[in-house]
């Protein structure tokens, strides 16, 4: 998740920049072309680099390094050999051995030549090499690489990155003796000993060659003195392009990638040493771009675990007061403009070097707003709930709705009020009741139609159905919530029980019905109301 939200943020931070600053560091590719290319003879014999296996190109990198650093007014500031010298050619062919050692040992006297390695150690005589960096990559849980460093733990103590030793900025301790895990044979200053890898643009535009393409050149006179004088002052990085090996996943996967602009020097065309349908990136371009970020102080650090914590704590307190406070609606506007803010506040540090793991708070947040709900639900949403059911049978929904939102406004237990206070009943009720002696159930279904109506009327206008008493309907207004003009309310309620009545009764005669007869009753004045009962069950 952490490596997700980096990702995001290095690839909103590209986004927003328009030109990335260009690039001191160069790749050279051995790619599939170039070791299939047949036209090409190594070390003045009759073989092509087809014809040997990769462990025979000693030559080949013979001849890049003399053509390459031969004239010190144009030549690279370094050459990065992200090709591990491990082999003991010298049993096969001693004079190929020889060619690239004499070459090789010409600059041991500078840090001109930087040879990487992996596990293994170098053999013999490369290991003795002061210059070798390990080219081991830090590398994440999901298998991505966006970690780099300045220098890598191996076998009895540290030994300094390849990137590092790259971009010149650490010093060789003369004595190795004294080296020990805290203190390395090379000290490399101002380069953290972990930072995250933040690349300005798709890795895989960073400027690159084929091998086979920059041997042709520096053979042709018209095209290499064009070629050293466009590599001058660069840092140039030899390794494996080839499909498939040594493919490295970076924090650029969300960044699109420019297409491959061929470089022409004269009559002399360069190709791109990527397979343009590989997914990942060769693994020496993620060490090209650490170098490039060395050089550009484009470092950032990752902040320490309190700053984290107590973002988060913070984070997880202001949403839950938030979330006590405000509905899930309005609320959920409110945690996205939060997010994006923290999103964007992460992105924004990485320019001050500092990586904020916004995704520990962000995911906080979500967390205490589900958490905070669920407790409200459990609590106060089930007394509203509670409300409403204790209240639906007496009150109509737009007061049990204030009541719901506003439960201080009623006192519960008694309070003196002023109330209008309604009474219905059917006249002659006795008589309309010995009508039905024979049928009961018939009775009860003429008082329900009267009473249906009669009963929507009063919810209808703001009043309380207290009780029914027979024939009778007890309404009041004015409680248990205030309602303004309740005089005037009860009364227009009165006139329109009358008109359900008459319109009920147009039904009744035509039915051949009996018609009936009602009596209202209002007054208005001061009263005692509250719950009188028991908590499980009570009246109002």
């Amino acid at each position: 998740m952490g490596g997700y939200s980096f990702d995001l943020s290095v690839a909103l931070r590209a986004f927003f920049i328009s030109k990335p600053e260009p690039s001191d560091v160069i790749v050279i590719g051995i790619d599939k072309q170039s070791l299939m290319e047949s036209e090409l003879k190594v070390g003045g014999t009759e073989y092509s680099i087809k014809d040997l296996p990769r462990g025979l190109h000693q030559p080949v990198y013979a001849e890049l390094i003399s053509g390459l650093l031969s004239n010190e007014e144009v030549s690279p500031r370094r050459l990065g050999f992200d090709v591990f010298f491990i082999w003991r050619s010298d049993k096969f062919m001693k004079e190929f051995d020889r060619i690239l050692r004499q070459t090789i040992f010409k600059y041991e006297d500078s840090d001109q030549i930087i040879l990487g390695r992996g596990k293994d150690k170098l053999s013999d005589p490369y290991s003795q090499w002061r210059n070798v960096g390990s080219a081991r990559m830090y590398l994440d849980d999901d298998g991505f690489l966006r970690r780099a460093g300045a220098h890598f733990p191996e076998s009895g103590g540290l030994l300094p990155t390849f990137a590092a030793l790259l971009s010149g900025r650490c010093e060789i301790v003369p004595d190795r003796s004294k080296m020990t895990p805290d203190a390395p044979s090379v000290r490399c200053a101002d380069i953290p000993n972990e930072f995250m890898l933040l690349p300005e643009a798709n890795l895989k535009n960073i400027p690159s060659y084929r091998l086979a393409d920059i041997i042709g050149c520096l053979r042709v006179p018209a095209c290499q003195g064009p070629l050293r004088r466009r590599l001058k002052d660069k840092i140039v990085l030899i390794g494996t392009t080839w499909k498939g090996e040594d493919v490295k996943y970076s924090s650029d996967r969300f960044i699109g990638d420019a297409p491959y602009v061929p470089t022409v020097i004269g009559d002399y065309k360069f190709g791109s040493p990527i397979d343009p349908t590989e997914n990942g990136v060769p693994g020496v371009f993620v060490h090209a771009a650490t170098v490039d970020a060395i050089l550009k102080n484009r470092m950032p650090v990752q902040v320490g675990d309190e700053f984290t914590a107590a973002l988060t704590f913070l984070s997880s307190l202001l949403m839950a007061v938030l979330a006590l406070c405000i509905g899930p609606l309005f609320l959920s506007g409110m945690v996205f403009v939060y997010v994006a803010g923290l999103f964007l506040g992460g992105t924004i540090a990485l320019e001050f070097n500092w990586w904020v793991p916004t995704w520990i708070p962000i995911i906080a947040t979500f967390a205490t707003v589900l958490l905070t709900y669920t407790y409200r639900y459990v609590t106060e949403d089930r007394s509203k709930k509670q409300l409403r059911k204790d209240f639906a049978h007496y009150l109509s929904p737009a007061i049990i709705d204030q009541v719901v939102a506003e439960p201080g406004k009623m006192t519960l237990g008694g309070k003196t009020q002023k109330l209008s206070i309604l009474f219905s009943d059917i006249r002659n009720f006795t008589s309309v009741s010995e009508q039905h002696q024979d049928d009961p159930q018939g009775l009860i279904e003429l008082v329900n139609q009267y009473l249906e109506p009669l009963s929507q009327t009063v919810l209808d206008y703001g009043g309380t159905i207290d009780k029914y008493i027979g024939d009778c309907i007890m309404a009041f207004w004015n409680a248990p919530l205030e309602v303004d003009n309740h005089e005037l309310l009860s009364c227009r309620a009165a006139l329109e029980m009358q008109q359900k009545i008459t319109a009920l009764n147009r039904d009744r005669l035509e039915a051949g019905e009996e018609a009936l007869h009602i009596g209202i009753g209002i007054n208005t004045g001061s009263c005692v109301v509250g719950n009188l009962g028991s908590k499980e069950r009570f009246d109002y």
